[in-house]
């Protein structure tokens, strides 16, 4: 029987924030087994629980692995807030699009205590409630959490296997990623996927630039 544990609240006190963690765990896992951070999980879990509970039922031909999906949840009625919060980096000052100047929160630049919230939280609980500790763990951010994604990979390259971003806003802070990539050691021995649509013009070439200067630090990066 396929399991869920569905809506178990977690306050951190690194954050000071109550977050939703849904947990799926299909049957016949071990410490082999891959583990799914996936972000903004009002949006996106159940598109991810699905797509790999789909897929791994024909992992010869998809590749796709049965696998635990963790999403982490902010309250729908400050989810917007909180992302800005959670999702950004410290910095000294910030510096925005004009087009964004009256859409962001004052408060910003909590990715660290967010950042200690999964480490020394989440995944402690995650790897309590499956009863191992896993090799392989991955993160998956879209937008705003694709840029935390990065964020983390550039400022925490060990905390997971592999980084999966989405439309990264590289926008943020005058695209502040690609002047911090430049200030990071020779080589991550960590794992990339990073996808753009074509359309969206306002961060294709920024992350395309991201790229170009993560390869030859990266064990492997992939971009779509």
């Amino acid at each position: 029987i396929e399991r869920t544990k569905i809506n178990m609240k977690f306050l951190s006190r690194y954050t000071q924030y109550e977050y939703n963690i849904e947990i799926y765990m299909p049957n016949n896992i071990n410490e082999d087994s891959l583990i799914y951070y996936i972000l903004d999980g009002l949006s996106y879990f159940q598109y991810a629980k699905e797509t790999i509970r789909l897929q791994s039922l024909n992992t010869l031909k998809t590749k796709v692995e049965n696998a635990v999906v963790v999403g982490i949840f902010h309250q729908e009625e400050d989810m917007r807030s909180r992302r800005f919060l959670d999702f950004t980096g410290p910095a000294e000052q910030y510096i925005y699009p004009e087009r964004m100047n009256n859409h962001i929160p004052k408060a910003v630049g909590g990715a660290e205590a967010f950042h200690r919230f999964i480490e020394l939280e989440c995944k402690p609980y995650v790897h309590d409630t499956i009863s191992f500790k896993p090799k392989r763990e991955v993160i998956f951010g879209h937008s705003l959490s694709g840029y935390y994604v990065l964020w983390s990979l550039l400022h925490h390259p060990k905390s997971f296997s592999s980084y999966i971003s989405i439309s990264p806003s590289m926008w943020w802070n005058n695209c502040e990623l690609l002047k911090t990539i430049d200030e990071k050691p020779a080589s991550i021995n960590t794992s990339v996927f990073l996808a753009v649509g074509e359309q969206e013009c306002m961060i294709l070439d920024d992350t395309k630039e991201f790229y170009r200067k993560l390869q030859p630090l990266i064990e492997k990066a992939e971009f779509y």
